[in-house]
């Protein structure tokens, strides 16, 4: 990676069985206290009975707004009455964090892209506006080039 983190294995299992087995709805990512590995913080599971909106916005929640953080996500929508979906990466490093951090994790997002074959779309996101489910559907179906 050009930050030289690497990605520790269990991101990429939890990655496959998202991706793959669809077991997961998405992952939220974290560099390691020792800045050396990119690790899974939390796995989201698939949750039954609610609308993709709802899922989304309370995964979304879950991000602080003071640490950064990686969050995969099979993000589902609609477009032109047809049910999509779109494996996104959200580059969260919001305004309130340490800027070393935010250097750590802007240096990396397209090394852990480019490790877990997969991902559509990517969004660099520094405010809450920027990753409601409005605002990343809104990227998804105005980006002309997938990530």
């Amino acid at each position: 990676m050009a930050s030289g983190i690497g990605i520790h294995d269990d991101v990429k299992s939890a990655f496959k069985e998202l991706l793959v087995h669809r077991e997961h709805r998405g992952l939220i990512l974290r560099v390691s206290s020792d800045m050396t590995l990119i690790e899974v913080d939390k796995i989201l599971p698939v949750k039954e009975g609610v609308t993709p909106q709802e899922e989304y916005d309370s995964y979304a929640s879950l991000l602080s707004e003071s640490e950064c953080r990686y969050f995969i996500y099979d993000f589902e929508y609609v477009a032109s009455d047809v049910k999509k979906s779109r494996v996104v990466l959200i580059c969260w490093t919001p305004e309130t964090s340490h800027i070393k951090s935010k250097m750590m994790y802007a240096s990396s997002k397209i090394s852990l892209q480019g490790a877990l074959d997969g991902i559509q779309t990517m969004v660099q996101a520094t405010d809450t506006d920027e990753i409601t489910y409005d605002a990343v559907k809104a990227v998804i179906q105005n980006s002309a080039v997938s990530y």
